[in-house]
């Protein structure tokens, strides 16, 4: 009797399904948030205070969130004629609140579906909230919630990051696939960074560290792009400005994150080449000498030359593929350069993680100075630089290889 109660007893658990399931059809699949600042502070404040009945006390700056949702029938309903509807596949619906999770509470006394956070893709975050130091808050609640992706994709926008999610683009059914899949070609593109994973900034901010998360800018209707990067001081976690698209080359090619990148320059006026990389690396050392941080960054290349504008120019000679090896060597030491002077006299901020160079050779002196290491006037601002670039032209794809 007692083993027929048991296998009864299994088989009404195993019937009884999941008691906190929720229906595909009652579920709103939000794919991208989108936070800028709240404009009009004082007549959100007095419509809230209508809508409630009560006081509204604000505690702090109120910010506007804008969701993107998913319409699943729309992602796979054909027409008659085997392609997809021409409806549009998302909605995106915006509210405004001191917390992200009052927002999304708000969301649901405003449309019918819950909301799932399972598929997020992208988190754009305005350049305004980024420099009030905002950043830390906003994704707080994206961190904790045990739904979330720890591989979504955070990005500072310049102008309203709203506008962004507004225009599908081509290819893809919704805009933030098509940010996601964007910024996933980083290694394609010298201009662009890693991307900036939530999990991986969590961490960075719980550190301290001064990190860099990518920049989007929007062009015209159903046009984007994913260049540059925005510069956070890890003391403070906030925005301290831009890193430009050339800046962020020679970011690259110091982290030794440059493969596949592409450079063009002049071997003399009117005379131009573009090396494509094949294989990079970067290597920083350090010493402390009379009471000066001294670091030095080597950085070796190999490619092919992918394009020649050489005008009666001999390219299978051996002293002159030493020239053009040279010249992009130049344009590389360039390139990193000018980025290591952007940081230590404009932003004063250490992105290349150089700190850790000194945390690991000499820990008793990394105390005394990690605390005035980034900043104005910081240790990092005053350490000596030098960068040293070499360069083989492997192939040119033509066929011919060098011996």
């Amino acid at each position: 009797m007692s083993k027929l109660l048991v296998a009864v007893l299994l088989t009404c658990l195993v019937l009884s399904g999941c008691w906190d399931r929720n229906e595909i059809e009652e579920v709103g699949f939000v794919m991208a948030v989108a936070f800028d600042p709240s404009r009009d502070q004082e007549q959100l404040a007095r419509e809230a205070e209508e809508e409630t009945g009560t006081p509204v006390h604000e505690h702090g700056r109120r910010f506007s969130a804008t969701f993107q949702v998913a319409i699943p029938s729309q992602l796979t309903e054909p027409t008659g004629g085997g392609s997809r509807t021409a409806l549009q596949p998302f909605f995106n619906i915006t509210s405004s609140d001191l917390t992200n999770f009052k927002i999304g509470r708000n969301l649901s006394s405003r449309q019918s579906r819950i909301m799932n956070y399972e598929h997020i893709k992208v988190i754009l975050i305005n350049e305004e909230l980024a420099r009030q130091g905002l950043l830390e808050h906003l994704i707080d609640f994206y961190i904790r919630d045990h739904e979330m992706r720890r591989r979504a994709h955070i990005l500072i926008t310049k102008g309203e990051a709203r506008h962004i999610l507004e225009d599908k683009l081509p290819l893809e059914d919704m805009p933030a696939l098509s940010i996601e899949m964007t910024n996933e070609n980083y290694w394609k593109v010298l201009e662009s960074i890693k991307p900036s994973e939530i999990g991986e900034i969590a961490a960075k901010v719980l550190g301290q560290e001064s990190y860099l998360i990518s920049r989007i800018t929007k062009g015209g209707e159903g046009d984007l792009k994913v260049a540059g990067a925005a510069v956070f001081l890890g003391k403070t976690n906030r925005m301290v400005g831009w890193l430009g698209e050339e800046d962020v080359k020679g970011y690259n090619w110091i982290m030794g994150q440059a493969e596949n990148g592409i450079i063009e320059t002049e071997y003399e006026p009117g005379h131009m080449i573009v090396f494509e990389t094949r294989k990079m690396s970067s290597r920083v050392t350090y010493e402390r000498h009379q009471e000066t941080n001294r670091f030095h960054v080597e950085i070796r290349a190999e490619g092919s030359l992918g394009e020649s504008w050489l005008h009666q120019y001999k390219i299978d000679d051996e002293q002159n593929i030493s020239k053009l090896e040279q010249a992009v060597a130049r344009k590389i030491e360039e390139q990193a350069n000018r980025v290591l002077r952007k940081m230590q006299t404009e932003l004063y901020t250490d992105i290349f993680q150089f700190g850790q160079k000194i945390k690991h050779k000499d820990y008793a002196y990394w105390k005394q100075i990690k605390e005035n290491w980034d900043g104005e006037n910081g240790e990092f601002s005053r350490a000596e630089m030098g960068i040293t670039a070499h360069v083989r032209i492997r192939h040119y794809m033509l066929g011919e290889r060098l011996n």
